[in-house]
């Protein structure tokens, strides 16, 4: 995905929960390069909507690529997947 940098908008980006599995919660961290994993303060309260979690970017980072990470927790389960990149343009 890309966006200009100076945009303030909703990302979304897509999640497979199995059927009759119900969300808790999720959250969605963008992190600056490919530094690894997130840290605490990198982490946004998500929405959750159908096959998709989505987040507001608040136009606060310099050009570049963004990595895209995604937390969602179901009962006992905290899952954290690597969701791909987000090119501020």
């Amino acid at each position: 995905m890309e966006i200009p940098a100076s945009s303030v908008e909703y990302v979304s980006v897509p999640v497979q929960v199995p059927s009759g599995t119900t969300v808790d919660g999720a959250r969605v961290a963008l992190v600056s390069g490919w530094r690894g994993r997130p840290v605490e303060d990198d982490w946004k309260v998500a929405r959750v909507g159908g096959s998709a979690v989505t987040v507001r970017y608040d136009g606060d980072r310099p050009r570049g690529t963004l990595g895209v990470w995604v937390e969602v927790t179901a009962g006992d389960e905290v899952v954290v997947r690597r969701a791909g990149s987000l090119r501020l343009t």
